[in-house]
């Protein structure tokens, strides 16, 4: 738990962090408010759990309306916007982990310079969940393909950030360091998942009315963001260990 207490003392000590997640999901779910496609989340009891490793999206921690198994979600604008703020958020947080200065220029300046890349990673990942789809009708594949695409992008953001990496040496990077230091990630990982369940009980609950899901952005952008940077202070931690100790 130590991780997680550092995380929310950072988000406490900059709660614009948390601002810049809740910018994004109000923006993306105005949008989807005025093309009434907000997917609200389905009645009853939901458990849903979450990792946030950047700016945690509301979809990750509400259960998404479904339509022949494929999952409703039309904020697919937040694929061009959101990988302009990742790139100057996990900067910020490396940055703050490093106890170095950080400013609105700074942030910007972060921003732009990985945005392209960024961009380029999130299009890969869409393309490969889309591809993935086609597991559904074999469904004992699932699973193994959920397992080898979390070890195998998890970290890629956060290793093209941290080290000014280019796309493919970033995905190299990521997956060596999570395969390296596995009993740390998998543990992190846990933590975070059982807190996301928790909490996210009750935003389930909220986010099956259009007020309630507000609400539910409100709590998320912030809980998220917390757990998110617990997450990210372990990367910076684990890919700033010489070679020799990963072996």
């Amino acid at each position: 738990m130590e991780r997680i207490s550092l995380g929310f003392r950072i988000l406490k000590e900059n709660l614009w962090l948390g601002w810049v997640a809740l910018a994004l999901n109000f923006f993306v779910y105005f949008i989807e408010v005025i093309t009434k496609s907000l997917p609200l989340v389905p009645p009853g009891f939901h458990l849903k759990f979450a990792m946030p490793n950047g700016i945690p999206e509301m979809s990750s921690i509400l259960q998404q309306p479904q339509i022949q198994g494929i999952n409703i979600n039309f904020s697919s604008i937040a694929l061009i916007i959101s990988p302009f703020l990742v790139g100057g958020f996990l900067s910020a947080v490396y940055r703050l982990l490093d106890n170095k200065e950080i400013d609105k220029e700074i942030f910007i300046e972060d921003s732009k310079y990985f945005f392209l890349r960024l961009l380029s990673v999130n299009v890969i990942i869409f393309l490969l969940m889309l591809a993935s789809m086609l597991l559904l009708i074999f469904p004992p594949l699932v699973i193994i393909a959920i397992i080898f695409f979390v070890y195998l992008t998890y970290f890629w953001q956060l290793a093209l950030v941290k080290g000014d990496l280019e796309i493919l040496e970033a995905l190299n990077k990521g997956k060596t360091v999570f395969k390296n230091n596995l009993s740390q990630v998998l543990g992190q990982m846990f933590t975070v998942a059982i807190i996301s369940a928790i909490v996210g009980v009750p935003l389930n609950i909220m986010g099956q009315s259009v007020i309630g899901y507000g609400l539910a952005i409100i709590i998320w952008s912030f809980v998220g963001i917390g757990l998110s940077i617990s997450i990210i202070s372990l990367y910076n931690d684990l890919s700033n260990e010489p070679e020799e100790l990963n072996l």
